[in-house]
């Protein structure tokens, strides 16, 4: 919606999921499960400024391509679970459970769990 302002009181609910994002993709890189991709492919200035983001935190320094993969999964994964809640999967299928869980399979291959992403 052009010209709104979130309330300042949302930030540290905001703040809290994105830190919770971050753990657990660190623990995918330090747990050998999550691969990262060359960060060339995420450019110069969103590396820069991811890296600030999660110096900011106060969290250890993680891969830009992981961040960027990390946050597109994320953002989708609230996408997905509107459209159950809101009934925007209505017509698509009658089996909601095998979409959902191939929404998530596809989320796991973007965000590179186990395998390169080229």
């Amino acid at each position: 919606m052009p010209g709104y302002v979130a309330p300042a009181e949302t930030a540290v609910p905001v703040v809290r999921m994105s830190v919770v994002m971050i753990r657990i993709l660190q623990d995918g890189v330090a747990g050998g499960r999550l691969v990262a991709a060359p960060d060339d492919r995420v450019g110069a200035t969103l590396s820069r400024e991811l890296a600030q983001l999660v110096a900011g935190l106060d969290l250890p320094e993680l891969p830009a391509s992981v961040m960027a993969r990390g946050f597109t999964a994320w953002a989708s994964l609230f996408g997905v679970i509107s459209f159950e809640l809101f009934g925007h999967s209505v017509g698509i299928t009658d089996d909601y459970d095998a979409l959902f869980e191939q929404q998530l399979v596809l989320l796991n291959e973007l965000v590179g769990v186990g395998t390169p992403v080229a």
